[in-house]
C-alpha cells in the first residue's frame, strides 16, 4: 500500500503528464499494467510512476548492487537500482545522486553474481561446507524443510575468473 508521501509523488507525477502503473494489492510481483484512466483508488490498487528502461546497461530497474571495493568487509552496503536520470545515468534508492552508467557497470557486481556466507537453518546444530550440504539438501528437498540463505553481514568474495586483473591473487 502506498504511503503519503508516494500518493503524493504519484499525483504530481500524472499532473506532469508521466505514465502511472497499478497493481492490485494481493502481493504479487511484476503485475503492474499502465494506467488509462485519471481515477485513483489507493485502498484497491497500489500505483507508481512507470520506471525508464535503459537497454544499454548491465543493470535494470531493482537489481541489488555490491561495489568491488567492499570485498572482504563486514556489511558491505547494498544499494538497490531505482531507475535512470534522462541522460541514461543510474539512480539507487534513497540516494538523491545519479552516477554514470560507465562506472556502475566497471565498479559494482549483482549480489547474484558474488559469493557470500551461507546460514543453513537446519534441525541440529553441526557445522557444514556449503557445497556437500547443497547437495544434501537437493537430494531431500521434496520432503525436508531446510532452507539456506546468504549473511549478508558476513560480506562477500568476488568470484575468481570475472575479478579485476590488477587484484592480488590469495
Amino acid at each position: 500500500m502506498n504511503n503519503l508521501q508516494e500518493k503524493i509523488e504519484i499525483i504530481r507525477a500524472m499532473d506532469k503528464g508521466l505514465t502511472i502503473q497499478y497493481s492490485e494489492t494481493d502481493g504479487e510481483e511484476d503485475d503492474w499494467e499502465d494506467m488509462l484512466t485519471g481515477e485513483l483508488d489507493f485502498g484497491m490498487y497500489e500505483y507508481r510512476v512507470k520506471p525508464n528502461k535503459n537497454p544499454d546497461t548491465t543493470f535494470q530497474i531493482g537489481d541489488k548492487l555490491v561495489h568491488i571495493a567492499d570485498e572482504g568487509k563486514l556489511e558491505p552496503e547494498i544499494v538497490t537500482v531505482k531507475g535512470f536520470t534522462k541522460n541514461g545515468d543510474y539512480l539507487f534508492e534513497g540516494d538523491a545522486i545519479h552516477t554514470p552508467v560507465e562506472a556502475v557497470d566497471a565498479n559494482y557486481r549483482n549480489i547474484n553474481d558474488v559469493y557470500w556466507w551461507h546460514v543453513i537453518h537446519y534441525k541440529k546444530e553441526d557445522r557444514y561446507t556449503l557445497a556437500p550440504t547443497m547437495m544434501k539438501l537437493g537430494e531431500i528437498k521434496g520432503w525436508a524443510n531446510e532452507t539456506y540463505e546468504p549473511m549478508f553481514s558476513m560480506g562477500f568474495r568476488i568470484p575468481r575468473g570475472e575479478e579485476n586483473e590488477s587484484r592480488r591473487e590469495d
